[in-house]
C-alpha cells in the first residue's frame, strides 16, 4: 500500500464496523464514516484499510486534511500525499485523473469536515476515474451523490444491569481502557473489584475512544474508584493527550469545540440551549428553548454535524439525545451566555404548561400518553423544580 501511519498502539474491537465498511466499499464507491467527536474515525478507516490490502495491492494512500485550512488544497494535498509530479501549470484535478483513471485505487481521505467545499472536486476524481474507491471520514456528510454513509458509534459497553467480570473485560471500551493504562502501569489488571468502576468510568465517558484514552492516562495519578468519583465534570480531567498528535485532539474540551465552531451562530445557540435537557427531549421542547429561531433546520443540522441523535420511540414519536460529554460542554458556553437564565426559565414555564394542559385529559382517554410523556421528562421536569428552588428569591418555591 502507500504510505499509511502507522498506529503505535493496538486497534481494539470495531470488527463489525471493519466487515461492514469493507461489505460497503464494495458495492459504492464513497463511503464516508461519520460520528461524534473522539469516536475514532481516523483509526477505524486505518484498519479497514489495512484489512483491504490485498485489494487494492500498492494503489491504496492516506492523505490527512487536519491540517488544511482551504478546501482548495485538499486536491493539491492528495496530489502531493501521491508523489506526482507537477509540470508547469497543470491543475491537481488534472495531474490526479492521468494518474487514477486506470487505476484501481483507495484514497482515504481523513478529517474532512473542515473543508467540506472540497467536496465537488472529489465528485469529479471520482467521475473521472471509475476504478477509484474513496473512504472518507467526517463529521458531517460531504454531501455527494452515491455517498454511503456509515456512522461510527461510541465502543461498545457491557449489557444488563450486573454483567459479570468476563463480560465487563470483553466490551469494547474496557478493553481500550484497559491497553490504555497498562501503558502507564503496566501492572494494571481488571479484578472482581475494580472491573465495574472501570465499566463505569466508561459509560460516563459515552464509551468514546479519544475520551477513553484521555483518563486512562490519569491512572497513574489516582485509582479507578477515585477517578469515577471526580467524572462529574469530566472536561477538566480529559486533558494531557499525545504531544504527537493535533492540539485538537489533546483535550476532550478542544474536540468537541472543533465541531462546535463548525456550526453557524443559531445552531450554537440552539446547542447550548438544548445542553440544560437531560434524558432527551423532544421537537416541542426546543422550540420552547428557542422560539425565535427555525428549530427543525438548526436540529437537523446537530444531528448531522453528530453532536446530537435521534431516536424514534414505540408509538412513533421521535425523542432526542446529547452524550453527555457533549452536554458538559454546552453548558460550559452556556454559562457564559446572557440569556442562561431566560433559558432555564423558559425550561420551566414549558414544564408547567406540560402538567397544566396534563391535568386537563387526567380523567380522558389521553391520560395514559400523558403518563408516557411524564415518565420520559422526569430528569427534565427535577432539573426544572431543581433550577426554580435554587431561584427562588423570595424562598417559596
Amino acid at each position: 500500500m502507500g504510505q499509511f501511519p502507522q498506529p503505535r498502539t493496538r486497534f481494539i474491537g470495531r470488527r463489525d464496523e471493519i466487515a461492514l465498511a469493507r461489505q460497503l466499499l464494495a458495492r459504492n464507491r464513497l463511503v464516508t464514516l461519520t460520528g461524534a467527536a473522539g469516536t475514532g474515525k481516523t483509526r477505524l478507516a486505518l484498519a479497514v484499510a489495512a484489512s483491504l490490502a490485498d485489494t487494492y495491492a500498492d494503489d491504496a494512500w492516506f492523505v490527512s486534511c487536519a491540517a488544511i485550512s482551504d478546501p482548495a488544497l485538499v486536491l493539491p494535498a492528495i496530489v502531493q500525499s501521491l508523489g506526482l509530479p507537477v509540470a508547469g501549470t497543470q491543475l491537481p484535478l488534472a495531474i490526479l485523473i492521468a494518474h487514477l483513471a486506470e487505476r484501481h485505487s483507495l484514497l482515504v481521505l481523513d478529517n474532512l469536515e473542515h473543508v467540506i467545499d472540497a467536496a465537488p472536486g472529489i465528485a469529479a476524481l471520482l467521475d473521472a476515474c471509475p476504478q477509484l474507491d474513496v473512504l472518507a471520514t467526517s463529521r458531517v456528510p460531504l454531501h455527494l451523490n452515491g455517498e454511503q454513509l456509515l456512522p461510527v458509534p461510541p465502543l461498545d459497553l457491557a449489557d444488563g444491569s450486573a454483567p459479570s467480570l468476563e463480560e465487563i473485560e470483553q466490551a469494547g471500551a474496557v478493553m481500550l481502557f484497559v491497553q490504555r493504562c497498562q501503558l502507564v502501569r503496566p501492572d494494571f489488571r481488571l479484578t472482581h473489584q475494580t472491573a465495574p468502576v472501570v465499566l463505569e468510568i466508561c459509560r460516563q465517558l459515552d464509551g468514546l475512544p479519544l475520551a477513553i484514552e484521555l483518563a486512562a492516562a490519569r491512572i497513574r495519578l489516582i485509582t479507578p474508584h477515585a477517578l469515577v468519583e471526580r467524572l462529574e465534570r469530566r472536561l477538566p480531567m480529559l486533558v494531557g493527550g499525545p504531544r504527537d498528535v493535533p492540539a485538537r485532539q489533546q483535550t476532550l474540551r478542544a474536540t468537541i469545540a472543533w465541531s462546535y465552531d463548525l456550526l453557524q451562530p443559531a445552531e450554537q445557540v440552539l446547542l447550548r440551549r438544548l445542553s440544560i435537557l437531560k434524558g432527551g427531549w423532544t421537537l416541542d421542547v426546543a422550540e420552547a428553548l428557542v422560539a425565535e429561531a427555525d428549530v427543525f433546520r438548526s436540529m437537523a443540522t446537530l444531528i448531522e454535524h453528530n453532536l446530537i441523535q435521534g431516536h424514534e420511540r414505540a408509538d412513533g414519536s421521535t425523542r432526542f439525545t446529547m452524550l453527555e460529554t457533549i452536554r458538559e460542554f454546552g453548558l460550559e458556553q452556556l454559562d457564559m451566555d446572557d440569556a442562561v437564565h431566560e433559558v432555564h426559565q423558559r425550561h420551566l414555564n414549558y414544564q408547567l404548561q406540560m402538567f397544566s394542559a396534563s391535568e386537563r385529559d387526567w380523567y380522558t382517554p389521553q391520560a395514559e400518553g400523558w403518563l408516557n410523556r411524564g415518565d420520559a421528562e422526569i430528569e427534565n421536569t427535577r432539573l426544572a423544580l431543581e433550577w426554580a428552588i435554587a431561584n427562588d428569591p423570595d424562598g417559596r418555591a
